[in-house]
């Protein structure tokens, strides 16, 4: 045997034995000697190369993002005794210092700023905006993500309005100053403020926003009808011209309009409003206040659609139609009335005779009967909420005779009565499937049909009836024939296993007038057709514009079938008539010019009269100051409520106040503006002089101008 060690960066060892004529190894054998772990460095990762740590493995360091290595080797290897070098160390870069205009308010350290330091930026005035960014941080490569940021007076820029127009020449804003602006026809305003230019958080911008809009909107259904789940037909849209209509419906619970309405059709107006509120209200019921109920179960002062009340009547009232509770229609509370006064009608024997008759009795009152001749006994009968309470008890002097049922029975008599029904397979012709006879009557018995027969022709208000059978069969038909100004819903009526077709449609919605209401009403023009007290189908109506007012259209409608054909017609104003109020409007501008002309013209020559008193000419030209400065640009025909004028000093004068009224129903607001000189006392005078001078001589060179025009116009 021989022990042979390991060779270097191996442990262990092993033998080796001569086994014949062979060398063998037995024992141990050489493993790579373990140096265990290289460390962490702080703010680096590394990665093994090679298998776990042990003899001729190596690890490489990389530095976290923002940081770099500032030791010379980045690598470890293990060696034969441990890991070689040092721990590398990773440092966090750092970017330059930087500095901000002494305007700018800085927030945190711009001298020694490492990866991932955040400086914050703010302006020192509030009549000033940050432009650029209001943070910025050290990036991964030690440079700043962005330029230091600048402070500027806050300004907004010409607004882009779609579908109008900004009126004057001015290019940039100041804060707090109005821009005026003007929309295309047929477009408006979506708020009646003008916008301000405002300064809000870092940016600056006009509030509110200025837009153009069309005449009529709708806003969205989920803000407009937050819980009537309402719908639009048109959908997808919210803006309409003139004239266009939209139909809005609204959910099970609610209506528009009226209570009865769930759906609605609306016309957008010239005005720029909708010919409705176009908004769903919930369905309601109001505590009723009827002085004939007793007891109301419920104190809420409103109750909401399909919602119950159980309620009771003062004496001498019931409830009605036997109802013992109220519920909350679109009609308002049902039944209606909800409670009715205890009434009998008078009841008639064939056998007796009422005493002191009367045709209606009271809750409590009595009818006292007295037998007629061939039967004894008298009785009376008591009003009250069920009826007539009490029997009738007049009985014959001879023996009550059965008649024979064909296919059905008779049982009695009780209280010399008959009562008698059909046997299996068959029904009465009456609707009860039992009748009664009185004994000694000589009305017939109702008879005994088969249950897939119909019996008679049901009563149908306004039907012409040729024959009538006392029977019908599974199978027959009738045809519908209404009466003269009535149409039929359909044709015939059938019977079907006991049953006429139109079971599930009222008798008295079979046969229906087949008129028209009278025309619908058209903005400016009247009908002049005679008027009639019904429109049958086929009547026309014909309509004529007022004056000076053109119809663009067929001014005739048609009544089919009960409903007023689409008009397809407009009145609209002459040519003539849209210039006559220009034509005015000119005419009083002109005077209204001339007017100022010669004011300016007679305070300039007052003033040239006092040469030698100055102090009264300068208050002479103070006065032509005051009639000059104030006539207001932007002149327009009318004015509508919420207009606003604006008022402008000259050079050299300064507007105290705000130079703008507005015309509110009707009535310009009171001025609170003057216009005060600047400078020195006797240079503002001078500056005063000259364009005082400058003023005069343009104002009459406007006048002359518009009287040339407005004559060429008469011509």
């Amino acid at each position: 045997e021989v022990r042979v060690g390991c060779v270097v960066g191996y442990t262990g060892f092993f033998k080796l034995q001569c086994m014949r004529g062979r060398w063998q190894s037995i024992g141990k054998i050489c493993q790579r000697k373990s140096c265990g772990h290289p460390g962490d460095a702080q703010f680096a990762d590394f990665i093994l190369e090679g298998e776990d740590f042990v003899f001729g493995s190596q690890v490489v360091y990389t530095c976290h993002k923002g940081y770099q290595m500032v030791s010379r080797r980045n690598t470890r290897r293990c060696m034969e005794k441990g890991w070689d070098g040092t721990i590398p160390v990773c440092e966090a870069l750092q970017c330059p210092a930087i500095s901000a205009d002494n305007n700018v308010q800085m927030i945190g350290d711009a001298d020694e700023a490492n990866y991932g330091n955040v400086l914050r930026f703010t302006c020192r005035s509030s009549n000033e905006i940050l432009y650029g960014s209001q943070q910025i941080y050290c990036n991964e490569h030690g440079q700043w993500s962005d330029e230091t940021p600048k402070c500027r007076e806050v300004t907004c820029p010409v607004p882009v309005i779609e579908n109008g127009y900004v009126l004057g020449n001015i290019q940039e804003y100041k804060q707090h100053e109005y821009l005026e602006f003007e929309c295309n026809p047929t477009y408006k305003r979506s708020e009646a403020r003008d916008p301000t230019c405002t300064r809000t958080g870092p940016r600056a911008e006009w509030s509110p926003t200025p837009v153009c809009e069309r005449k009529c909107k709708l806003s969205n259904p989920n803000l407009l009808f937050p819980t009537g789940g309402a719908s639009y037909d048109p959908p997808y849209r919210n803006v309409f011209p003139p004239g266009e209509r939209v139909k809005i419906t609204c959910g099970d619970r609610y209506y528009i309009s009226r209570p009865q309405d769930i759906s609605a059709v609306a016309t957008c107006k010239d005005d720029g409003e909708w010919t409705f509120q176009l908004t769903c209200r919930e369905v309601t019921c109001n505590r009723p206040r009827d002085p004939t109920l007793y007891d109301w179960r419920n104190w809420e002062p409103r109750l909401k659609l399909l919602d119950t009340v159980r309620y009771s009547c003062k004496g001498g009232y019931k409830r009605t139609d036997g109802a013992t509770e109220a519920t909350c229609t679109r009609d308002g509370w049902s039944p209606n009335p909800l409670c009715q006064e205890i009434t009998c009608n008078r009841r008639d024997f064939h056998n007796a005779d009422v005493e002191d008759p009367k045709q209606t009795y009271r809750d409590g009152e009595h009818a006292s009967y007295v037998c007629k001749e061939g039967y004894r006994g008298s009785f009376y009968l008591t009003c009250g909420k069920n009826g007539w309470s009490g029997q009738q008890q007049c009985k014959l002097h001879t023996e009550c005779q059965k008649p024979d049922v064909q296919h059905g029975f008779i049982v009695g008599p009780y209280n010399e009565t008959l009562y008698y029904t059909c046997e299996e397979g068959y029904k009465l012709v009456t609707k009860p499937w039992w009748g009664e006879a009185k004994c000694g009557s000589t009305e017939a018995l109702a008879q005994c049909i088969e249950k897939s027969a119909c019996g008679e022709l049901p009563v149908i208000p306004h039907m012409e009836v040729e024959s009538q059978r006392n029977n019908y069969t599974h199978g027959e038909s009738v045809t519908i024939n209404c009466k003269e100004g009535y149409v039929a819903q359909f044709v015939r009526l059938t019977c079907h296993q006991g049953k006429w077709n139109d079971s599930e449609t009222s008798l008295e919605k079979i046969c229906q007038r087949d008129h028209c209401v009278p025309p619908p009403k058209v903005t400016n023009a009247v009908v002049v057709t005679s008027r009639q007290k019904e429109y049958t189908s086929g009547s026309e109506a014909t309509y004529q514009c007022r004056d000076q007012y053109t119809i663009k259209g067929v001014a005739t409608v048609t009544c089919i079938n009960g409903t007023w054909e689409e008009r397809n017609f407009t009145c609209t104003r002459t040519y003539i008539q849209m210039h006559l109020k220009l034509l005015q409007m000119l005419y009083e501008r002109v005077q209204l010019v001339q007017f100022h002309s010669n004011l300016i013209f007679f305070f300039f020559k007052l003033a040239a009269m006092m040469q030698d008193n100055f102090e009264w000419r300068m208050f002479v030209y103070v006065l032509l100051i005051l009639c000059v400065n104030t006539i207001y640009t932007n002149y327009q025909t009318e004015y509508t409520s919420g207009s606003k004028v604006t008022y402008q000093c000259r050079d050299h004068y300064t507007m105290e106040g705000v130079g703008r009224i507005t015309c509110i129903n009707g009535q310009w607001e009171e001025e609170k503006f003057t216009c005060s000189p600047t400078g020195t006392y006797i240079q503002k005078h001078l500056k005063l002089l000259q364009m005082l001078y400058e003023r005069v001589q343009l104002v009459q060179f406007h006048s002359n101008l518009i009287f040339f025009f407005f004559k060429k116009w008469q011509l």
